[in-house]
């Protein structure tokens, strides 16, 4: 079971990480907004993972856009799967959190290895996975290593 301090290190954590993709357009006006999104979904949907990331934060805020929980999950799954490190992070804390995916430490703990280990052990990110681990046992640690190593492996065919 989390502890109410380690969901809200994490909260603020992914309230952090949310608000660094959010500082152009925090003053640009909602026309502005939208062709934003307009031209980042164009990328997003041409492949560019670093849009994608952007695109699902933009469906997590609303910016240009309504708010769609089940969008931004899919663009940056999309993403993480890429191999876009930042996405790798938020795809793991969401699965933590339970946001618009099911619950699942394991998963959570895959994915943010995977960010730390395509990172280079990025300390926020690190602190993240050790609150993760927290909540699993030795075995269910043990079974997340696995599915991140097979997910590095099949980002990097």
């Amino acid at each position: 079971m989390m502890s109410l301090r380690n969901f809200y290190t994490i909260l603020f954590l992914l309230s952090l990480f949310s608000v660094s993709f959010s500082t152009q357009a925090a003053f640009a006006s909602f026309a502005t907004e939208q062709a934003s999104f307009t031209e980042t979904k164009q990328k997003a949907q041409a492949g560019d993972a670093k849009a994608q990331l952007e695109l699902g934060n933009m469906y997590i805020k609303g910016q240009g856009v309504a708010q769609d929980y089940k969008e931004a999950v899919k663009w940056i799954e999309s993403s993480a799967n890429q191999g876009d490190v930042d996405a790798q992070f938020l795809f793991g804390v969401m699965h933590y959190v339970g946001q618009e995916v099911s619950q699942d430490y394991v998963q959570a703990y895959a994915w943010v290895s995977l960010a730390c280990l395509n990172s280079n052990n990025k300390e926020e990110y690190v602190m993240v996975r050790d609150i993760v681990a927290k909540n699993l046992s030795a075995e269910q640690v043990v079974e997340a290593k696995e599915i991140a190593r097979k997910l590095e492996a099949q980002i990097n065919k």
